[in-house]
């Protein structure tokens, strides 16, 4: 997809300041960058919107909103083996590591007699730009309490992001339906403005 788009797709231009006091929307990176939109969609995880200065500042709700939904803390390991040895054992890649714990089979399974070639970890709490992982999560009370702005429209930006999808919220495919939204909603803003 990006290579489709070409030079419409920044990468590594992570968004410090989001202006719509005027007649257009500026933003502003982290390079001092400067792009203009009528609208802005901004499909950030909640918490990483405090990386972020507004003007005019959000409103008080979305403030409470955004500082009290935290990331999620995963360390995602990845462990290689020589050889596929639990599909010789008739169990499927996923299943693997969940059945060895549920039914205590590691000593039938034979785990610990294959030995790894390879060990990789991603800590996703010490990324910068995602603040951990997989999802920003609400505590017992937020969505209650703040839930009614998580896709409020707040001016010219409308907010997107898998946190603020009605399905599939933290996952990928929830992301694309809340960004499908978010464009739909601007797409319909712009309609109307011509009619």
């Amino acid at each position: 997809m990006a290579k489709e788009l070409g030079e419409r797709v920044k990468l590594q231009s992570p968004v410090h300041r989001i202006d719509q006091s005027g007649d257009m929307v500026v933003v502003e990176t982290v390079n001092k960058e400067t792009y203009t939109a009528r609208y802005v969609i901004v499909a950030t995880p909640p918490g990483l919107i405090l990386k972020m200065h507004f003007n005019p500042e959000l409103p008080p709700l979305r403030n409470q909103l955004i500082y009290r939904v935290p990331m999620g803390s995963v360390i995602k390991c990845m462990v290689y083996y020589k050889e596929n040895f639990w599909r010789k054992k008739g169990m499927q890649e996923a299943n693997r590591d969940r059945r060895i714990a549920a039914a205590g089979q590691e000593a039938d399974f034979n785990v610990c007699s294959y030995k790894p070639v390879h060990y990789e970890e991603k800590n996703w709490c010490e990324e910068e730009y995602s603040g951990g992982c997989y999802t920003a999560y609400f505590p017992p009370g937020t969505l209650t309490q703040f839930g009614r702005v998580l896709r409020e429209p707040v001016g010219r930006l409308y907010f997107a992001g898998t946190e603020t999808a009605s399905e599939w919220s933290g996952y990928m495919e929830g992301a694309v339906q809340a960004g499908e939204r978010a464009a739909r909603e601007v797409r319909e803003l712009n309609v109307l403005k011509y009619l």
